[in-house]
């Protein structure tokens, strides 16, 4: 071995040691042997010749003896001693347990393609595709595993990154309904996403069950009770009859709760075109967003003079042609006061959806109709249309309620 060498296997290592140790064996062997037989000469035999003394040494031939310098045999030997300073025992390039990872992810990296955790997921997939020791595209993965490969705990946290891995091209996945060995995950690389329609929406196979069933189905556990045979957790099991129910039910709330918002504006359509053309014709403008809390003031007062107007009512067929016709006989009522003063304390009672008619008086309220009228007038207490609704009560009934109303408002001015 050369100094110049710069990469020294293991094995060329060994056989190195090997063949060093083998000199060494040698030399120290004729070594002794020619000490040996130098004892064994005469003793008397001080004056020995050149002659004589070439004889006794061992025939050596044309062997080159290298006289090794090793450490005692008490230390360990280190097989450093044996090498050049210069040699570095390990390769600059793995050569072994790595995977290739192409510039254009340290770029995309770098331009924030791949925001929190996607980075992690997107190299997990990438390490069982394209990294793989056989490279393919695709690979079906559990989202438990994914999960574990990719150090992510939440399953929110997993979809948003892979929704935006898919979004921006980086993967594509093969949807499977139901509980199964997971979804299937194609990994692109970043200078092959502009090649790849990212339009198109992820892939769901034909199954048997509908396409809305998202939901995964839980698998029935099992339980080791005697060698060789298992048996159901009955308290556990959920047959996919169930589930389908379960979800059927959900659907029909969430479609019942959007026929009732499409009813809703389909009722009141009519009433808010006209307020709002009122509203246009008086200030020269549309209704204003920043008003809305004061047009549920308005709709609170109405509110307010339909429950109490109903209490009167036996029975109310149609509530708009009931509150118009309230409303109409009151704004009446009152010119006709301005006019003339009123002669009768009687009231006309409200008919509408009824096929009677006649008048009634008044009667005092019990118990229950105080509490019930002073809850509807409480938020009223400090407004100037408090006085409106006086004729509705007899004088005992209001003075109680107007009483109440005080004592709960100061109440509350000392809280």
């Amino acid at each position: 071995m050369t100094k110049e060498a710069t990469l020294i296997s293991f094995k060329d290592l060994m056989q190195a040691k090997m063949e060093r140790e083998q000199r060494e064996t040698e030399a120290t062997s004729l070594l002794d042997a020619s000490e040996e037989k130098l004892n064994s000469a005469p003793e008397n035999n001080n004056s020995l010749n050149s002659n004589d003394q070439q004889s006794v040494l061992p025939d050596l031939g044309n062997k080159n003896i290298e006289i090794p310098t090793y450490l005692p045999n008490d230390q360990p030997t280190n097989l450093a001693t044996y090498l050049p300073t210069d040699v570095n025992l390990h390769p600059i390039s793995p050569e072994r347990d790595f995977a290739k990872l192409p510039n254009s992810v340290k770029r995309a990296v770098e331009k924030g393609k791949f925001p929190g955790s996607s980075l992690a997921i997107y190299l997990y997939l990438y390490s069982l595709t394209r990294a793989a020791i056989k490279p393919k595209r695709s690979i079906r993965v559990s989202k438990p595993n994914l999960k574990a490969g990719s150090n992510i705990r939440a399953d929110k946290t997993l979809l948003r990154y892979l929704d935006h891995l898919e979004r921006i091209g980086f993967i594509r996945k093969t949807v499977f309904n139901g509980d199964h060995g997971g979804n299937k995950y194609e990994v692109f690389l970043p200078e092959e996403v502009k090649d790849i329609q990212h339009s198109n929406p992820p892939t769901y196979l034909p199954t048997e069950r509908p396409t809305y069933l998202t939901k995964e189905i839980p698998t029935v556990p099992m339980e080791r009770q005697e060698v060789g045979r298992y048996v159901e957790v009955e308290e556990n099991k959920t047959t996919y009859e169930e589930t389908q129910d379960t979800l059927l039910k959900t659907k029909t709330k969430i479609n019942k709760e959007t026929d009732d918002d499409a009813r809703m504006h389909e009722a009141f359509l009519v009433l808010a075109k006209r307020l709002d053309d009122a509203v246009k014709k008086i200030t020269g403008k549309g209704a204003s967003k920043t008003e809305a809390e004061k047009w549920g003031s308005l709709a609170d007062l109405l509110i307010l003079e339909l429950e109490v107007a109903a209490r009167r009512a036996e029975s109310v067929s149609s509530v708009p042609a009931f509150l118009t016709e309230v409303l109409r006989r009151q704004f009446f009522a009152a010119r006709q006061q301005q006019s003339s003063p009123a002669k009768s304390s009687k009231i006309k009672q409200d008919n509408v959806g009824k096929n009677d008619t006649g008048e009634y008086e008044i009667k005092s309220l019990d118990e229950k109709g105080r509490e019930a009228a002073l809850e509807q007038l409480r938020e009223w207490a400090r407004d100037d249309l408090l006085q409106d609704f006086k004729k509705w009560y007899t004088p005992e009934d209001w003075t109680w309620l107007t009483k109440e109303l005080e004592i709960n408002q100061s109440l509350k001015t000392h809280e």
